[in-house]
């Protein structure tokens, strides 16, 4: 099997073993981080599940065995993981993981953090960033499409690294939905047309059909739809925009709140108390990963006597670090429902330079 390694801005490293499909999903995810070798010990080691080599006693919890040694394992899905000490150890041969969580559990031990938001380089200020946090479906890909156009370079879409009051760029597939084909260049529209006819069915099966049939029809209905016509696409950001348009280096950043409304038809901006911008924030990263954070709690609970990391306590810790320099009162953009009509683009674009008066 091959080994691939990783680093993510010399803050966290991994190491990868595995089956050619457990490579590719990594490398899909991982492409720009990837280096020929590591010169220290990786944070994070991944390994096929037969290399787990438990030791000492066990309890059992359903079908999980905890081991005295800290390996937490689930033989029901073969999969098993050990984040007790510095290295964090997982054993599985495919991702029952998302990577994005077993990353944040490592940079979490570093003093790090994601935040579930955009982030985009201002035009002509050096080294500056706004970050947009945002829950899922708010609208960040929209945004993002909409400013790079105008000049803004592009950090992250999704998810961004933040460390010593930096954020770091962490670029990944663009998730493209049906509605947002309209940003996309003629040139993507034209090499992924049979995958967005499939996607625009899928839409139109969840939205319009499902919802006026038996449940019973309606979800075996909605298995096959999602197994053959994908709803969402993963497209790299490159295809989408010109190789200048991306930032690679850390800066210094403006958090902003972004939400969605249906109560105006047009971009505006309030003040918004850092206080309640920290409880959003966090609640928008836990939000990211909420349907896998059971065996992390669960880990926590068998061993945080013994374990040197709690996920929730370093969760709040590494937020309220974030919000150590941040005023009390942060910029808060609410958008419309609607934001395909002309003029979308220069309301937003006015609203976003209004924040500068808060830099």
């Amino acid at each position: 099997m091959q080994t691939v390694f990783y680093s993510i801005h010399n803050l966290v490293t991994l190491s990868v073993t595995g089956t050619d499909a457990l490579l590719s999903q990594v490398h899909n995810q991982l492409r720009t981080f990837e280096v020929e070798h590591l010169i220290n010990k990786p944070d994070i080691v991944i390994m096929p599940y037969l290399s787990a080599n438990p030791r000492g006693s066990y309890i059992c919890i359903d079908s999980i065995r905890a081991y005295s040694d800290g390996l937490y394992d689930d033989a029901n899905l073969s999969f098993a993981f050990n984040i007790r000490s510095s290295q964090s150890l997982y054993y599985f041969d495919s991702l029952h993981l998302p990577l994005n969580l077993i990353l944040q559990i490592s940079l979490l031990k570093v003093g790090s953090t994601f935040i579930h938001a955009a982030a985009l380089g201002i035009p002509k200020q050096a080294n500056r960033a706004l970050i947009l946090a945002a829950f899922p479906g708010t609208g960040k890909t929209t945004t993002v499409c909409n400013l790079v156009r105008r000049g803004y370079s592009l950090i992250a879409d999704d998810l961004c690294i933040i460390s010593n009051n930096q954020v770091f760029p962490f670029p990944q597939p663009f998730s493209v939905y049906p509605y947002h084909h309209y940003l996309l260049p003629q040139s993507v529209l034209k090499k992924y047309r049979l995958t967005f006819i499939k996607s625009r069915l899928n839409h139109f099966l969840s939205h319009r059909l499902l919802p006026i049939l038996p449940k019973i029809i309606g979800r075996a209905i909605s298995l096959l739809a999602n197994k053959y016509f994908p709803l969402c696409i993963s497209i790299d950001p490159a295809l989408i925009f010109n190789s200048y348009c991306f930032q690679a280096e850390p800066c210094s950043f403006q958090l902003v709140l972004m939400s969605r409304t249906s109560h105006c038809n047009s971009v505006i901006i309030n003040d918004l108390p850092s206080a309640s911008a920290k409880e959003t924030v966090k609640l928008t990263l836990v939000d990211e990963w909420h349907s896998y954070l059971h065996h992390i709690t669960q880990y926590n609970a068998i061993y945080c006597a013994d374990s040197d990391f709690s996920f929730n306590a370093a969760i709040e810790l590494s937020i309220n670090t974030v919000f150590a320099t941040i005023p009390d009162t942060l910029p808060s953009i609410e958008i419309p429902e609607v934001t395909s009509y002309p003029s979308f683009p220069d309301q937003l674009s006015q609203i976003i330079s209004q924040v500068y008066s808060y830099v």
